[in-house]
């Protein structure tokens, strides 16, 4: 009898030990999956960014339409319209991104184990610094899902990844008078919804990497439609190799395949060192690849291409810690090529040097 009591009082203490370390807590936390990062759609805070793109092909004065006069067939039905005569001036740009995210719901153990709910939200635009200050379009991305902190080390995520774009009013009037008619519209760039899962490591106080995947779901809605893989059915048909919401085009651009996916992949990895407690500087770069680049954006399968469409940027620069109520004041040199910062350019890479301010 001794011996059962003993045994109980063990294992009470024990189950008591752990549910003593147990937390148990709403939000609002520092989300645990949220990585510095150049990505203009990222959420870790808010960047002022002027940008120069280096080559006069790089200007912003463009966007691809949809003519819906001419047949789907026609080279001309998807094409890039300019919408005005830009000078070198027009290599400067200003990027606005806001971003925030947030863990609403947290449990489990600190050292060991924890899962939390979080959301993220950004608002991404782009203006002329000439002409106007034409605003050429702004972006719409939000996550929601789980988190998973493993030994306060390593973060796994998961869950829906939204992305919109949208045209700024001011380049739709002019491309308007351009094209002189009014059946057409602007190809946007539309992923509603897909599944992104990442994997991150920073347990170390000088280096942290982080690295997603994010695929589409067969019922989202994709735009445009010439890159959508075959088995997305919007319409709720089949999802295998169907003609689904766009039957004319399917006739023209056929099935990819299923090793086809329209993923994304995408690498953070960041170095830094804090001093004097107040300061800290760093290096940043980011490897980003889109397997929709395979399409090389045309409806016809004879442009189409092996090889996945990489974008890459770096950047250098010197934070003040806790600058403002617990925010951080950066100041940031970088390097950019790959595609033009709109979701609705997707189909244009620029090359670009760029100053920005950051508050996160």
């Amino acid at each position: 009898m001794k011996k059962l009591m003993i045994t109980v009082s063990c294992l009470l203490l024990a189950i008591g030990s752990v549910f003593a370390s147990f937390t148990f807590s709403f939000g609002p936390h520092e989300p645990y999956f949220n990585p510095y990062t150049l990505d203009p759609y990222g959420f870790n805070g808010s960047r002022l960014k002027a940008f120069y793109m280096t080559g006069s092909n790089h200007l912003g004065n463009n966007m691809m339409i949809e003519d819906f006069n001419k047949p789907v067939d026609d080279p001309d039905h998807y094409r890039i319209v300019e919408y005005r005569d830009f000078n070198d001036k027009f290599r400067l740009m200003l990027n606005l991104r806001t971003g925030f995210g947030a863990s609403v719901l947290r449990m489990g153990w600190p050292e060991y184990f924890m899962v939390d709910f979080a959301v993220h939200g950004s608002l991404n635009t782009v203006f002329a610094t000439t002409g106007g200050a034409d605003n050429l379009g702004f972006d719409g991305s939000f996550f929601v899902g789980g988190e998973m902190r493993i030994m306060d080390m390593f973060t796994l995520h998961a869950g829906i990844r939204h992305f919109s774009g949208h045209v700024g009013d001011e380049i739709s009037n002019d491309i308007m008078k351009d094209i002189g008619h009014l059946n057409w519209e602007p190809v946007s760039y539309t992923r509603d919804n897909m599944l992104e899962i990442g994997l991150g490591y920073d347990g170390c106080r000088y280096f942290d990497i982080w690295a997603s995947f994010i695929m589409p779901l067969p019922g989202m809605w994709w735009s445009p439609y010439f890159s959508q893989p075959d088995w997305i059915h919007t319409t709720g048909g089949n999802p295998q190799y169907t003609p689904d919401r766009n039957p004319a085009q399917w006739a023209v651009r056929g099935a990819y395949g299923d090793g086809y996916g329209g993923y994304i992949i995408q690498l953070d990895a960041n170095v830094r060192y804090p001093f004097l407690e107040r300061y800290e500087v760093y290096a940043t770069g980011e490897l980003k690849l889109h397997q929709d680049g395979m399409t090389n954006h045309t409806l016809s399968p004879d442009d189409d291409t092996a090889r996945w469409e990489p974008e890459f940027s770096a950047a250098i620069g010197f934070s003040f810690v806790n600058a403002v109520e617990n925010l951080d004041l950066t100041i940031e040199l970088g390097y950019h090529n790959g595609r033009f910062p709109l979701l609705n350019f997707f189909w244009k890479r620029i090359e670009s040097f760029s100053l920005s301010f950051i508050i996160r």
